[in-house]
């Protein structure tokens, strides 16, 4: 039975890194280059830990669980009824620099901050953006977020050209060509916009 659970966690390890690599990688810069360093942290006799892990690693299951219980979910709670104080920017703060590629909390600071939120003493927003394209070049996931932010933040060529590197390594995603396809119609660049939209609708995307 050993040899079995053996053979069984190197094919767990190959799948894992086969999901992991892709040709496309988001370049090693973004923004005005102020953020500095990232900032590496250390949790359970490791760093940052990468979030697509988390169901085949059980240190990254495990930080994710603690970081979401303790921090994630309550910045969650706040954002979502109207509260911005500086502990939602610091619950998020953690989060992310044990977990730079952290979907979710990408998300909510991007929420957070289109409902007027601010950094307080916390680094500026597009610093963790940068930071987690930095720490996870090959997640288009992260890609894609900060494609999302940079263009509401009005950066509309930076996210051009995020939403070109995404669709490039998953050109049939349906959530990707959705808000691809809503960044074009912004643009009034409406053939675009349609193309993507029927990729989107093609793929069940609602």
């Amino acid at each position: 039975s050993g040899s079995l659970i053996g053979a069984a966690l190197v094919g767990t390890i190959m799948v894992c890194a086969t999901a992991l690599k892709s040709s496309a990688q988001a370049p090693a810069a973004f923004g005005s280059g102020d953020c500095g360093p990232r900032r590496e942290i250390t949790f359970e006799g490791g760093g940052s830990f990468d979030y697509r892990l988390r169901t085949v690693d059980a240190r990254v299951g495990h930080g994710v669980v603690l970081i979401d219980t303790y921090h994630t979910e309550l910045a969650r709670k706040a954002i979502r009824t109207g509260q911005l104080a500086r502990s939602v920017m610091a619950d998020l703060d953690f989060t992310l620099r044990h977990s730079p590629n952290h979907i979710e909390a990408l998300g909510l600071l991007m929420e957070y901050a289109r409902a007027g939120g601010q950094p307080h003493d916390f680094p500026a927003f597009s610093c963790f953006f940068e930071w987690g394209m930095e720490f996870a070049p090959n997640d288009m996931g992260v890609v894609q977020i900060a494609a999302q932010y940079y263009w509401k933040s009005g950066n509309t060529a930076l996210a051009e050209d995020l939403f070109a590197l995404a669709l490039k390594a998953d050109p049939n995603a349906p959530e990707l060509n959705y808000n691809a396809g809503l960044f074009y119609f912004s643009q009034k660049n409406y053939a675009r916009a349609r193309e993507y939209a029927r990729i989107a609708y093609a793929g069940g995307f609602p």
